[in-house]
């Protein structure tokens, strides 16, 4: 192993050791961390034919690993408990409700003094179907990628994937963007009755959210 890796893997090793100290020892102390709510503004949500349809704080318990990579394989899992902030909202439709929700989840840095960080919530669509809780129809549902299109979301242009379901008979679109701002992770997720055109209102309504 060349000298500067070696004395950088013994940093970060140190590092571990010493961030566990009170604890097991055996990694750094469990991280504690909050999300700052993300949310439409009432004009732009009323303008779109939106209305509020609950905000909530979900916690989550979980585990982050960051995999440190050199002659030396090392591994360092950290436990976390990560507070989401969570806004849906709801519009009537011919076909069904419109859903939208929007999760601001906060980074965890696996080695406090190391810049890499983890997302504790995975951003698949089906899990953060789950997670949202929005509409509970689509929970068990599988989905199939059929489109993207490039959105503004907090100022900053990302990609909404667009997924193709089916929940309880019916045929719906899931979509789903996620920007980092101001530290956190924000995601957005709709889901609509497959015969509503809403990517042109979905568009415009992420372009109006606040964080």
């Amino acid at each position: 192993m060349a000298p500067t890796r070696t004395v950088a893997l013994l940093a970060v090793v140190a590092a571990v050791v010493l961030a566990g100290c009170g604890g097991s020892g055996s990694g750094p102390d469990p991280a504690v961390v909050d999300g700052s709510p993300a949310a439409l503004p009432a004009d732009a949500a009323s303008e779109a034919g939106y209305e509020p349809a609950g905000a909530t704080n979900r916690t989550v318990n979980t585990t982050v690993t960051l995999s440190i990579s050199g002659d030396v394989q090392l591994d360092v899992t950290r436990e976390v408990s990560a507070t989401v902030p969570v806004r849906r909202y709801v519009r009537s439709t011919d076909g069904g409700p419109a859903r939208l929700a929007l999760a601001a989840v906060p980074p965890v840095r696996p080695v406090p003094d190391r810049p890499e960080v983890r997302n504790p919530v995975a951003t698949t669509p089906g899990r953060l179907v789950r997670f949202l809780g929005g509409d509970p129809s689509l929970a068990g549902a599988s989905f199939e990628h059929v489109a993207n299109a490039t959105v503004t979301l907090l100022g900053t242009e990302t990609t909404l994937r667009v997924y193709a379901t089916t929940a309880d008979g019916r045929d719906y679109r899931v979509a789903v963007a996620t920007v980092r701002h101001d530290g956190d992770a924000v995601s957005a997720v709709a889901a609509w009755p497959a015969g509503v055109d809403e990517r042109g209102r979905l568009a415009d309504l992420l372009s109006a959210v606040e964080h």
